[in-house]
């Protein structure tokens, strides 16, 4: 049997839309906008603006809500912008009063708010929301006296603290030294140009063998036996050198006073840094804070170990979950050893609860000796492997086994960093500059965070749902049949159910 329905479109006029019906509350914006706190969120966005200069800024929850809504989705700027204008429950999520068929702001904006939103106030709104959480309250928290007997037992520490550390990658190119020196190369070439159309085109224009320095460069590039770029690397050295000799007499001529001055100073010693640093590199020397960027000279290589990717470039960040929300304490453009930043780690927890963690889940960099003897004293449980050699014998395999249960719950913050990478982009940040690039990972982790809220309050909503229906079936049968309600159970086959 063939049911064919014909391609063709019906009218734009004739067709049908709900546009004209009530929303629906379970919708997770809806319920997401609600949970929420917006007006502390718009305190701390409107702290760093003027009162009584400037033009007149956006509504803080059109903007942070199209924050919220492109790092949930990992969009681009401009198809955020579409997605909420053809979207009505995005719009409702953003805070219009209605259906617009017009893009809230212009995708350019979004620049501005990463420099204007940065890590420090999206840190504050993670905080505030890790504080209005209701469902964080102090209970009986676990007690580890020995590996092989858990007991619970009130204590004055509460809760529990899982650190560990990862890079965020930024989205540059792999760096290789052939290619950041041709880079560098045409940058200076460009200076060159520039320089000598500002002098009046009086003299000679420099030569610059660019045409023979692209030359060489493919000839290396493009070479698929696998040939060593060190030659390849020399000769662009040679180009480069040549080049900056060429701008310093230029730079002779001009007033270093005036702004377009003053921002070609700036980039030729960028420049010259380069240079000076694959000079470096040429001869066999180490380097401190190499540069693998052109336009994002932040950014620096951080060596992981690790057997996929033993070198990761980007920013490092160390982060801390307790109750399922998290936090990035640190983040630095350096590679630093994390365990330093335990004890500022723990501090923070105590600076935000107002109490320190009944336990701490930490890698074995963590725990190092002064570092162990700070949580004894502060009398916090370590949930991590122990120093010395591993116990041979029956009682020994057992606490082991104890103990590797116990560590399984430190899964949560890998499950944190496997998240933001793989659906919220926090292995590709695509912000150019350092700032932006902070601002960035800082909306992935607060995105997170209020996907973990949603949940909560979507689980919470299921169960009062689940509850109240129970109720209304034991009332309906109460009031329809007057029995015992332990007779009532019997005859249901279960145990007493009691739901307050």
């Amino acid at each position: 049997m063939i049911r064919y329905i014909s391609t063709q479109q019906s009218l734009f006029e004739g067709f049908k839309h709900p546009f004209d019906q009530e929303l629906d509350e379970k919708n997770r914006w809806v319920i997401l906008a609600n949970a929420i706190p917006w007006d502390t969120f718009a305190s701390y966005y409107y702290s760093v603006m003027s009162r009584d200069h400037g033009a007149p800024c956006k509504d803080a929850r059109i903007v942070l809500g199209a924050l919220i809504i492109k790092h949930e989705q990992n969009l681009s700027d401009r198809d955020t912008l579409k997605m909420i204008q053809e979207n009505i429950y995005l719009q409702y999520f953003v805070g219009l009063p209605s259906f617009s068929k017009h893009p809230v702001f212009s995708a350019a904006l979004f620049v501005d708010i990463r420099k204007r939103v940065g890590k420090d106030i999206l840190e504050r709104m993670i905080q505030a929301m890790i504080i209005s959480d209701e469902s964080f309250v102090k209970k009986g928290q676990l007690k580890v006296t020995n590996v092989t007997e858990l007991d619970y037992e009130e204590e004055t520490n509460h809760g529990d603290l899982k650190i560990d550390a990862s890079v965020a990658d930024a989205d540059i190119r792999f760096p290789l030294d052939l290619n950041l020196l041709n880079k560098t190369r045409e940058e200076s070439e460009r200076m060159i140009d520039s320089l000598w159309s500002k002098s009046g085109k009086g003299s000679i224009k420099p030569r610059t063998y660019r045409r023979k320095a692209r030359k060489d460069y493919l000839a290396f590039a493009m070479n698929k036996k696998g040939r060593n770029n060190k030659n390849g690397c020399k000769k662009q050295l040679r180009y480069l050198r040549r080049n900056i000799t060429t701008v310093s007499i230029l730079f002779q001529e001009f007033n270093s006073e005036s702004p377009f001055m003053k921002r070609l100073v700036d980039k030729y010693f960028f420049i010259k840094e380069i240079y000076e640093q694959q000079f470096k590199i040429a001869e066999g020397k180490k380097v401190k804070d190499r540069i693998v960027s052109f336009h994002m000279p932040f950014v620096r290589p951080i060596v992981r170990g690790k057997l996929a990717r033993k070198t990761e470039f980007g920013a490092k960040i160390n982060v801390s979950i307790s109750n399922g929300f998290a936090q990035i304490d640190q983040l630095k453009w350096n590679a630093y050893n994390e365990g330093v930043y335990l004890k500022e780690q723990v501090e923070a927890y105590y600076t935000l609860h107002g109490y320190y963690p009944a336990r701490i889940y930490a890698d074995k960099i963590y725990l190092n000796r002064e570092n162990r003897g700070y949580l004894k004293d502060l009398n916090i449980q370590i949930i991590g492997k122990p120093l010395g050699r591993k116990a041979q014998s029956k009682e020994g395999k057992e606490r082991s086994k104890i103990l590797q249960k116990e560590m399984g719950k430190r899964n949560e913050v890998e499950g944190f960093f496997e998240t933001c990478k793989r659906k919220y982009g926090l292995n590709n940040i695509k912000a150019r500059r350092q700032d932006t690039s902070e601002s960035w990972i800082a909306s992935i982790c607060l995105v997170y965070n209020l996907m973990k809220l949603q949940r909560k309050l979507i689980q919470k909503f299921s169960c009062a749902y689940l509850k109240l229906n129970c109720i209304l079936v034991i009332l309906r049968d109460f009031l329809s049949e007057n029995i015992d309600y332990h007779q009532w159970s019997r005859n249901r086959g279960a145990e007493p159910i009691l739901f307050f």
